[in-house]
């Protein structure tokens, strides 16, 4: 075997050997030995795992010391009921299944996707009825968060048309759940709030209120990802008051953690990061490490929307950290690409570059076409950074076209001011204007005023580029009203030091001196020292044309 290194060839041999003494043992003799290893290993981990609740319970078993080893026990007990006396099959079968299961749960509950969903399946295939729907349902929960979600969607409607069959309404509306999930983690939101509407009306009919609040809670987000603020408010409120009055303090958190995300949407930034900060507490002390991940990526997005850089990109790697830990394929690829917005952000454009490539490998991996949408729109900010347009303007097309079929309208909005932007500094103001005024009318159709805020600076940088004068100083105003009720320092900083500009320009030295002085707090602040220096190199060539004298406006305070 040339190139073979001895000790592979080692290897192998032995294990040809092993295989060739086992075959030599008579069938009842190595029933014998698998009992006996079954017996051993069950002495050594805790005893004999106690039958479990039966699946269509939905109740997990709960951890057994026997976890880590269970599928080799589920292995031996194969090996028993498939060539032990007959007497014992019926027992070794029941075994083979109970210890399947409690491999299936360990894996889950240590986070190993793919194991759970290869165990949970494997279970599956040795059930009937409800019993197989609900390993299936459960297969297609694992297989979705390792990644491959057109398997997860195979498994998941196969569990969902069993327990229809059956006729087992509960089983029924939770496949129903499962499946809306994994819409919605794919960008098919409309599917997502059919299947979650169709839960939704079953619960309410077999009187399930744990399981109805938990569907509203879920509706919600998806109401809220469309744009539909008020009836999301509805629901979540609505959902609450039933959490709060069950006594349900853990389903209270999740929906309190939520609704932070629409109080974020909906200008309410103090509420937002009160609401968050208590559902992280609370997620860290049940250890759902899940929930935690995700709570940080929103308590991180919002610490960058008030321009607390260092502590964004801080908790941003925290929640990609607890993503890979448990597993959770879509999560880190959010993650990655949360981060890249940030380093893109702070001048790292050739790290922000690599993270951001992650995350669109990871989210076309997963098929969620949502995200990949918003995080092309980001690729194309970059390329333009970088001096790439051409790559810029196909990355910005893809953006939007992902982001129409998928209805994200706030991304779209985001694409379409990144266009204008490009048009703007190319001189084409009439199509920059064009794109800043829709983009204008679908923020403000959504409620989102941070994005108007920072649509109007840029607007306001067309209306000077194109002598309109009084215009771009309106714009600018109102840009910066809406940059300091949110506390927006990135923009505070950006479009002060326009407004700086636009005063210098006409020769009004003291307003150009107070605008300066907040805007390069602002930039300072949010660690954006690239930004710092191309505003004031503009400032001075500003203030050349308005007759002053630079240093009258760029002094130090």
């Amino acid at each position: 075997m040339p190139g073979v290194r001895a000790e592979t060839v080692y290897l192998f041999r032995h294990a040809l050997l092993r295989d060739a003494a086992y075959e030599l043992q008579l069938p009842g003799d190595r029933a014998r030995l698998h009992q006996g290893a079954l017996e051993a290993l069950e002495r050594a981990f805790g005893g004999r795992a106690p039958a479990p609740p039966p699946l269509e319970e939905e109740a997990a078993s709960g951890p057994h010391p026997a976890g880590p080893v269970a599928e080799e026990l589920a292995g031996h007990a194969r090996a028993v009921e498939e060539t032990g006396p007959a007497a014992g099959r019926a027992l070794h079968g029941e075994l083979r299944r109970r210890y399947l299961r409690v491999a299936a749960e360990n894996a889950r509950r240590s986070f190993r996707n793919l194991d759970a969903a290869r165990l949970w399946s494997h279970l599956a295939s040795l059930l009937d009825g409800t019993g197989r729907g609900e390993a299936l349902r459960r297969a297609s929960e694992a297989t979705g968060d390792a990644g491959d979600w057109r398997e997860a969607q195979r498994l998941g409607e196969e569990a969902l048309d069993l327990h229809r069959r059956s006729g087992n309404r509960r089983l029924e509306a939770r496949a129903l759940g499962c499946l809306a999930r994994l819409f919605r983690d794919t960008g098919r939101l409309a599917e997502a709030a059919r299947a979650h509407e169709e839960a939704l009306a079953v619960f309410r009919e077999i009187g399930d209120g744990r399981l109805e609040r938990h569907t509203l809670g879920r509706l919600a987000n998806i109401h809220r990802e469309l744009g539909r603020l008020e009836l999301a408010e509805e629901e979540f409120t609505r959902a609450l008051e039933g959490a709060r009055a069950a006594g349900d303090r853990a389903q209270e958190v999740s929906l309190t953690g939520n609704m932070a995300i629409l109080y974020r949407f909906t200008n309410r930034t103090a509420e937002a990061e009160q609401a968050m900060r208590a559902a992280l507490r609370q997620h860290r002390a049940s250890g759902d490490r899940t929930s935690e991940a995700v709570v940080l990526g929103n308590l991180s997005a919002l610490a960058k929307e008030l321009g607390r850089i260092a502590e964004a990109e801080d908790l941003h790697r925290q929640a990609l950290a607890l993503q890979r830990a448990v597993g959770y394929r879509r999560g880190e690829g959010l993650a990655h690409g949360n981060i890249a917005s940030l380093l893109m952000e702070t001048g790292r454009i050739g790290e922000a570059e690599t993270s951001l490539r992650a995350a669109l490998r990871i989210l076309a991996e997963v098929g969620d076409r949502r995200a990949e949408g918003l995080f092309l729109g980001n690729l194309g900010n970059l390329n333009e950074k970088a001096g790439r347009t051409e790559e810029a303007l196909l990355a910005w097309q893809q953006a939007l076209e992902l982001n129409r079929q998928t209805g994200n309208r706030v991304s779209e909005a985001h694409v379409l001011g990144a266009i204008a932007q490009a048009h703007t500094r190319s001189g084409r103001y009439r199509e920059a204007e064009e794109g800043l005024r829709l983009a204008l009318d679908i923020v403000r159709a959504t409620g989102r005023r941070n994005p108007e805020g920072i649509l109007l600076g840029n607007l306001a940088a067309v209306y000077r580029a194109t002598g309109r004068g009084p215009e771009a100083a309106e714009s600018i105003r109102k840009a910066m009203e809406l940059h300091r009720a949110e506390g927006n320092l990135r923009f505070v900083g950006m479009h002060g030091a326009d407004a700086a500009v636009i005063h210098a320009e006409g020769g009004r030295a003291e307003e150009a001196r107070t605008a300066w002085i907040e805007a390069s707090a602002a930039l300072l602040g949010v660690g954006d020292s690239t930004e710092m220096d191309l505003s004031a190199k503009a400032l001075r060539e500003a203030c050349d044309r308005g007759g002053i004298d630079p240093r009258r406006v760029l002094a130090p305070p």
